[in-house]
């Protein structure tokens, strides 16, 4: 998990749905937008992929634990939303953290 330092606050999140710009992959969708200070992230599973609270806590915690490996790399200044698709749902760990990787590249995030 994301210390509460490194993810979005409510106003931040609202200012990334308005103005970020849209990148996709196979399993994520992110909003991502430029803004100074330090990078923040946030993952959402949205209801209509996962139906029950507890389906979408844990693609939301294997989403966060699939981000931990490029946290480091990640560009200051950059606040993004990682959105999950259906195909995430069933998808294995290592899937997650390739497509991940994948996701962080298109966008910029990573250095």
């Amino acid at each position: 998990m994301l210390p509460k330092e490194d993810r979005l606050t409510t106003g931040q999140f609202d200012l990334v749905m308005k103005k970020g710009r849209v990148f996709n992959s196979s399993l994520f969708l992110a909003r991502v937008i430029v803004l100074p200070g330090k990078a923040k992230l946030a993952a959402v599973v949205p209801q209509k992929i996962a139906k029950t609270a507890v389906g979408r806590n844990k693609l939301r915690r294997s989403m966060y634990i699939a981000m931990e490996p490029y946290i480091d790399g990640i560009v200051d200044d950059r606040q993004a939303i990682i959105f999950a698709k259906s195909l995430a749902v069933g998808a294995e760990q290592s899937v997650l953290v390739k497509d991940m990787k994948e996701i962080f590249v298109k966008s910029g995030l990573l250095k």
